[in-house]
């Protein structure tokens, strides 16, 4: 079996002066699993990585583990005793709502019973609510390619690391049971999750469960871009295509996280290079965007916490706080990948995708791989959080997206806190002009009371 675990176990015992078998013994842990873990077939429990640690002098896990991989043990140093759960997943689906109407959405985000056989359950993930586009075109990808699944988002499929993350740490072997066990009672004998996280978690988790008990769960777990790639190559000629996509296309991804995130950053190449017209170009290397969304690299962590013993990053790595300063980083992003020959930007990761879709210009799109694929099978969305950013204006957003929130009982001000938690005005690209196309203070049919510069709901530029 390939080693989807890697870590540097044998470097930090060889460095001790330790063998195997000495380092087991002395942390308790059953030699053939130490073997497993070293070898990285699976990974600690967190209390095994405790021990192994403290007879490895105290050595930080990050030291042993990649960043994605400590998250799916756990790390004391991210605990939260005060955490709230609820309000971590009610957060994400109230962005969704926000952009997304009940009766356009294509997955499920509660437990129902099911009501066919699939073959594969897609996990869409949590924070991926935050760009639902993306979740829209992943389903309907799916779709087009002629797969049998049912989708889910958010507590439907989570694999519930940041329980972990926070300190709770049979959370998220409970919580993932469930997940599983819906996937199972679905037929589904794959899951195709669109984080690498959940991959990493699942994967952990499976491999233990069957390690522990002899008996294989029965469901597979892959990333979302290994699967397309996958099913297009199977399809061959046979791909519905509708049309070609006119992109010059650089990828990005944090290799570092773990081997899933490594391969899933190469699968963004892997994808382009199936869609008509899209020329993949390379990836993007490390700019000040990758810092903002790269949070090994931050004094804050994922959830909000200050990470002990991390450094502040130089200020040329820090999110603009101005428009003024955004500006100058979003003219210098467009100069880095048009000197590179691209016109677009695909970040593997939703949170990425997120971060750095602000940035975006008239001279440079992002746009994550699926959103490319989907507009050539002729299945893509408005992508309203791209224009919600450049609106920028939290009234003018809430205000056009009333149609949406107002139908999942959302009031104005949760709708208007959703809103200014995801869309900072610092990041609007264009100044604001009547509905008629005139500057506003100028007199036009309707008064010049309607004063809007992008139509959120339909996701592009008013004109």
């Amino acid at each position: 079996m390939e080693a989807i675990f890697p870590n540097e176990l044998a470097k930090q015992r060889e460095a001790a002066g330790l063998t195997r078998e000495e380092l087991a013994q002395r942390s308790a842990v059953e030699l053939r699993l130490y073997v497993e873990l070293e070898e990285g077939r699976m990974l600690p429990t967190y209390d095994e990585l405790e021990l192994i640690r403290a007879q490895l002098g105290g050595i930080e896990p990050p030291q042993l583990y990649a960043t994605s991989l400590v998250n799916s043990i756990s790390d004391e140093r991210y605990w939260q005793d005060s955490a709230d759960y609820k309000r971590f997943y009610q957060s994400m689906e109230e962005a969704a709502h926000l952009l997304v109407a009940p009766e356009e959405m294509l997955w499920i985000d509660r437990h129902v019973p099911p009501d066919r056989a699939v073959d594969v359950a897609l996990n869409l993930s949590c924070s991926t609510q935050f760009v639902p586009h993306f979740m829209l075109d992943a389903v309907a990808v799916l779709d087009a390619l002629g797969v049998n699944f049912a989708a889910g988002a958010s507590k439907v499929f989570c694999c519930g690391t940041y329980f972990r993350r926070m300190g709770k740490l049979h959370g998220t072997t409970r919580l993932n049971a469930a997940s599983v066990g819906r996937m199972v009672a679905w037929g589904a004998q794959t899951a195709v999750h669109t984080c690498t996280q959940c991959v990493n978690t699942f994967s952990e988790i499976s491999r233990r469960q069957a390690y522990e008990s002899g008996v294989e769960s029965g469901v597979r777990h892959t990333q979302l871009l290994r699967f397309l790639d996958e099913r297009l190559t199977e399809l061959g000629d046979k791909v519905p295509w509708r049309t070609e996509v006119r992109a010059k296309v650089l990828g990005h991804g944090h290799s570092d996280f773990s081997l899933v995130h490594d391969r899933a950053k190469q699968d963004v190449a892997a994808v382009a290079r199936h869609i008509p017209g899209v020329e993949f170009i390379g990836d993007l290397d490390r700019i000040f965007v990758d810092y903002i969304c790269n949070t090994s690299l931050r004094t804050v962590g994922f959830s909000g916490e200050r990470r002990r013993g991390a450094t502040e990053p130089a200020e040329e790595n820090r999110p603009p706080k101005t428009r003024e300063e955004v500006i100058v980083r979003r003219k210098e992003f467009a100069e880095i990948v048009a000197s590179k020959g691209a016109d677009t930007v695909s970040p593997q990761h939703q949170s990425c995708l997120q971060m750095w879709q602000p940035f975006a210009s008239e001279t440079v799109r992002v746009r994550h791989i699926v959103s490319l694929l989907a507009e050539a099978l002729g299945v893509s969305h408005p992508d309203r959080y791209q224009a919600a950013s450049q609106l920028g204006d939290t009234d003018a957003i809430v205000e056009q997206t009333q149609p949406i929130w107002s139908k999942w009982g959302m009031t104005r001000e949760r709708a208007f806190q959703t809103a200014r938690g995801m869309f900072d005005p610092a990041y609007r690209t264009t100044e604001s002009v009547c509905a008629c196309g005139k500057a506003p203070g100028e007199r036009c049919g309707d008064g010049g009371e309607h004063v809007i510069s992008v139509d959120v709901l339909s996701g592009v530029q008013a004109h």
